[in-house]
């Protein structure tokens, strides 16, 4: 990344969403244009997208697990880190947000359920 910024998010994430995110997704031909990356530090989630093509980093996700004491809630991204100025394109975190969701439910299947204003 260029110019990487970094917003807080706290969006909680299903139990099944996270499972997809975990998986992640390889390309498999050219026409994949995503590669979805996990890294996993002490229990600490970063979920790289990559634009696979060009092998630039666009988004990360960073997700806490949920606690092994509470049953009801899910794990949540805490915050995003994105490019700030991809190929001249400029984004904010709304953005940013929104286009990682709709990257998600794209090529991952993700629900995101609770997330306002990228239907």
């Amino acid at each position: 990344m260029k110019k990487p910024l970094t917003a807080p998010w706290d969006l909680a994430v299903s139990d099944s969403d996270v499972g997809k995110l975990k998986a992640g997704f390889r390309p498999r031909s050219f026409d994949d244009k995503y590669a979805w990356l996990i890294e996993d530090e002490n229990g600490n989630i970063s979920i790289h997208v990559i634009r696979h093509f060009l092998k630039e980093e666009e988004y990360i996700l960073h997700i806490a697990p949920k606690s092994s004491n509470d049953k009801s809630a899910s794990a949540k991204i805490h915050s995003i880190t994105w490019d700030g100025d991809l190929i001249g394109i400029k984004e904010d975190a709304e953005q940013a947000k929104k286009r990682v969701v709709i990257l998600a439910r794209v090529i991952l299947n993700c629900d995101f359920e609770n997330t306002p204003g990228t239907d």
